[in-house]
């Protein structure tokens, strides 16, 4: 993660931590761009341990930020079901390591507008205020830079 950086808009495009990517049960309607996810599945193929996860054009959360967010006021999101799996690489290198326990984290706002938002092209902007709140977990390989519309 870059150190705290300073947005002269007040928000913060963010690049989450890669874990995995599209499991074989995932529901995507390929015709538009970006794709419009309606079950997701996450195939974890590894996970150094961060709390905000992406896969293009999703992201998920630990069950633990998804309470955290559950009890905010942040705006601009919706929590979900995901359905998770270990990937083949999960399982040579972590065979007895458990899966986190996730949340979908279906953002819903546009960016520049709530606290969380997606730009046309699905990426993840974050408020001041929900930026603070995920700096209160694991976000340490999540690249964060001021954004401006």
């Amino acid at each position: 993660m870059t150190d705290r950086v300073t947005s002269p808009s007040g928000f913060y495009l963010l690049e989450p931590e890669v874990a995995g990517g599209w499991g074989a049960n995932i529901k995507v309607h390929r015709q538009s761009h970006p794709p419009v996810v309606t079950h997701m599945h996450y195939e974890f193929q590894g996970w150094l341990g961060d709390d905000l996860l992406t896969t293009f054009p999703e992201f998920i959360v630990t069950e633990r930020l998804a309470m955290a967010l559950d009890q905010s006021a942040l705006t601009g999101f919706e929590l979900a079901a995901v359905e998770v799996s270990p990937g083949d690489m999960w399982e040579q290198c972590h065979p007895t390591r458990p899966l986190p326990q996730c949340r979908w984290l279906k953002v819903t706002g546009p960016a520049g507008k709530e606290d969380f938002g997606r730009t046309e092209l699905a990426d993840l902007v974050v408020s001041h205020a929900a930026l603070e709140l995920l700096r209160g977990f694991a976000i340490n390989d999540c690249e964060v830079r001021p954004w401006t519309a």
